[in-house]
């Protein structure tokens, strides 16, 4: 009796592994079918995007020098757009570092300048403007004043925070610890 049950599963494990096998073959199939559509379909986009060049080529052609003029014209107003989002970008910088300072952007103008003079050396560091601003408004906290601080001081705090992790704010209480006891930072 054990051996004909043994049979019987065995059988109907064959038959289950045919239908599972007649699956796979569909699911290959289907597969290899879709990916012939999506060939045909990338080869028509192609094909489009190649017309759509031509096209523009052509026109471009066609209005020959009226196109470089415009050409020119266009070039020069993204070139001054490109200056004036400099700027505004500055102009926002400046008013967020005198409201940080809690002060006016007048008593904040000598020092902005100054920090923005030290941030290419921040750029070198993998920092960017908005870390030298925090590194000179924590200078400014600690000193009291704005006056003393020097470009070198907000490099020293930069320089710090990067190299052993510590905070702005424990950077700039050190230099100014220093720059108390007669170091030249």
């Amino acid at each position: 009796m054990a051996e004909a049950d043994i049979s019987a599963e065995i059988q109907s494990t064959s038959i289950a592994l045919g239908g599972f096998q007649t699956s796979l073959n569909s699911l290959a199939s289907s597969m290899s079918t879709q990916a012939g559509v999506a060939n045909n379909l990338a080869k028509a986009e192609e094909k489009r995007f190649k017309n759509i060049s031509k096209g523009l080529g052509d026109a471009a052609k066609k209005m020959g020098a009226v196109g470089k003029k415009l050409g020119i014209v266009a070039g020069i107003s993204f070139s001054m757009k490109g200056v004036l989002d400099i700027l505004l970008k500055v102009e926002r910088s400046a008013t967020k570092f005198a409201k940080n300072l809690g002060t006016t952007r007048a008593q904040t103008e000598k020092l902005f300048k100054v920090t923005t003079k030290v941030e290419k050396d921040f750029n070198k560091m993998g920092m960017s403007l908005d870390n030298a601003m925090e590194a000179s408004g924590a200078l400014a906290q600690e000193f009291g004043r704005s006056a003393r601080i020097s470009s070198g001081m907000i490099k020293t705090v930069g320089q710090l925070n990067k190299a052993f992790g510590i905070s702005v704010g424990e950077a700039a209480a050190f230099t100014e610890r220093m720059t108390e006891a007669g170091y030249n930072i």
